[in-house]
């Protein structure tokens, strides 16, 4: 093998290793964005239960109710106004909510 054939080898190597790395810092970027939109969503207990391979988790708490819900149209109302007004909004209407539970309790 020629000197400059095994240093387009040596170069080639080095750009595949190079590529490589930027992949798996790209892919543990996505993980740790993936674990805060996950713990967004449940605790981090639940999470753990959910890596570890649990299908059915569910706990016992007193007096609680967890809803997911989307709410339709919300897209399209929010596209024009600011966070903490739509946030507003949302948190408004989930105390309707409750109150309408209160009052069927």
């Amino acid at each position: 093998m020629a000197r400059d054939e095994i240093g387009d080898l040596t170069a080639a190597f080095n750009d595949m290793s190079r590529t490589l790395a930027i992949k798996e810092e790209l892919l543990e970027e996505q993980r740790r964005e993936n674990d805060r939109l996950l713990l967004a969503l449940m605790p981090e207990s639940v999470l753990q239960r959910y890596r570890d391979g649990e299908e059915g988790i569910a706990q016992k708490h007193q007096d609680v109710g967890i809803v997911y819900a989307d709410i339709f149209g919300l897209d399209e109302f929010s596209s024009n106004l600011p966070e903490d007004e739509v946030i507003g909004t949302v948190n408004e209407l989930f105390r309707q909510f409750d109150s309408a539970a209160e009052s069927l309790a």
